[in-house]
């Protein structure tokens, strides 16, 4: 999964669009955080 967000991030940036740039880097920030919410030793 991250690497096809990374994909798609990184093709909206060749693609010059910033919407969809940013679209995508939301997407992956948010899932990450959900991520690693649940893993909460990472932090302690």
């Amino acid at each position: 999964m991250v690497n096809a967000e990374h994909r798609l991030l990184l093709d909206a940036v060749e693609r010059r669009d910033a919407v969809d740039a940013e679209r995508c880097l939301s997407g992956h920030i948010r899932r990450t955080r959900v991520e690693l919410s649940q893993h909460p030793e990472v932090f302690g």
